[in-house]
This record gives C-alpha cells, structure tokens and sequence, in this order.
C-alpha cells in the first residue's frame, strides 16, 4: 500500500513539472526579441520613449533601443536640409576637382624629372627660373621708386598752387591720377610676383626632395632586382 501511494505521488509531480518545462523551452516569438523603442527629442527640447515613431519625427534624429535588452542598436542622423546637401554637393565636387588638379600636377611634375640627367640640372633651371623672377622684382621697385617721386612732384605743385589760390589744371589732375593708378597696378604686380616667387622656391624644394627618392629608388638594388621567389613550402 505505502509502495503504491509513493507511485502516485511522484507520477503527480512529474505530471505537474511538465508544463513548466514545456514554457521554459518554447521558444521566445522572434517580434519580442526584435521589438525596439526610439528615443528622440522634439522641438521644444522635451524628450520622448515609444515604440511608434511619429511621421513628423521620421526625418529628425533618434536614437534606437532594443526592448529586450534596453541597450542602444543604433542612432539615425537626422535628414539634411536641400542648403546643407547643396554645400555638400559643391564641397564634393570642389574635392575632385581639387583632387584632379593634384594628380595633373604630379604627372607634370613626374616628366619634368624624368627630363633632368642630374641634381645640379634641377637646380640650375629653378636657379634660372628664380633668378629672372628676382630680376622682375628689382625692377619693379625702380619703377615704383619713380612713381612715387612723379606722384608726390605733382601733388607738390598742384599743393602750391591751391596755397597761392590758383585752380589745379585738368591736365595736371589727370596726370595725378594717371600716376596714381600707374602705382596702384605696379604695387599688385609686385605683390603678385612676390608670392611667384615664395611658391617657386617651395617647388624648388619640393621637386628637389622628389628627384633624389627617384635617384635613390632607380639606384637602389632592391628597385632593380626583382623580389626572389620563396622556397617551395617556405
């Protein structure tokens, strides 16, 4: 009899454990595991958590949040306006062009090297080229010194003949101004060829560095033999 009720008593806890192990082991439905909230902020600085996204916030920025876990899947940016993809746009199209620019340079430059036999041949045609630029600017400044001497004489004599109250003639009035404008484009031109002349020196040294890793790459024996061929099984 005792035997017997034993039986019964642990068929009855097997019978009442098993839908318990039965939900303990269906699986979770996959909507729940991939359900997620958003997180945004409106307009008015207030900030906002739900399941649904409003359409007016569907272009805005947000951050995304897994229900399950509570952690962070993801952050959308928000949408950019037609101005900002526009400066975008042209910032993009000045970057290849700019990128073009360079790669043109660098083919340029890379058959100007080619053309010269020797270091010293680089730097007697930049010597050349520098030298003519400096020329031009010691030239400009003799002009310039006598611009300004013809300027301030004729500014003088039209000063001294305002002081004995005599009217400036119309040719002495255009000829100040056609010396003033004369200063005014010699100044820019100066100006101009001074920058040449800074760009070219920089060039110089540029294209010096590049000629000589090019010497040295052509005279290196690794840059002229080829890599040898590793062992089989090596």
């Amino acid at each position: 009899m005792t035997k017997s009720i034993a039986l019964l008593a642990a068929a009855l806890a097997l019978a009442l454990s098993a839908p318990a192990e039965a939900q303990r082991a269906k699986p979770k439905p996959k909507g729940a595991a991939a359900k997620k909230l958003y997180r945004w902020v409106d307009a008015e600085g207030k900030e906002h958590f739900s399941d649904t996204l409003p359409p007016e916030m569907v272009g805005s920025e947000r951050r995304e949040i897994s229900a399950a876990s509570g952690r962070t899947t993801g952050v959308v940016a928000r949408e950019l306006t037609p101005e900002e993809r526009a400066a975008l746009d042209s910032e993009a199209a000045l970057a290849a062009v700019e990128a073009d620019r360079l790669a043109k340079q660098q083919r340029e430059e890379d058959a100007m090297l080619a053309s010269y036999l020797t270091e010293d041949d680089l730097k007697r045609a930049y010597g050349e080229r520098i030298g003519l630029l400096k020329q031009t600017l010691e030239s400009t400044d003799v002009s310039l010194q006598n611009l300004r001497s013809g300027l301030a004489s004729q500014l003088a004599n039209a000063a001294e003949a305002e002081l004995q109250g005599k009217p400036v003639n119309e040719k002495q009035l255009a000829k100040i101004r056609d010396l003033h404008g004369e200063l005014v484009r010699q100044r820019q031109f100066q100006a101009n060829r001074h920058v040449e002349l800074l760009s070219l020196d920089s060039e110089f040294v540029r294209m010096l560095e590049r000629y000589r890793q090019r010497r040295q790459m052509e005279s290196s024996p690794s840059a002229a033999l080829p890599a040898p061929t590793p062992p089989p099984g090596g």
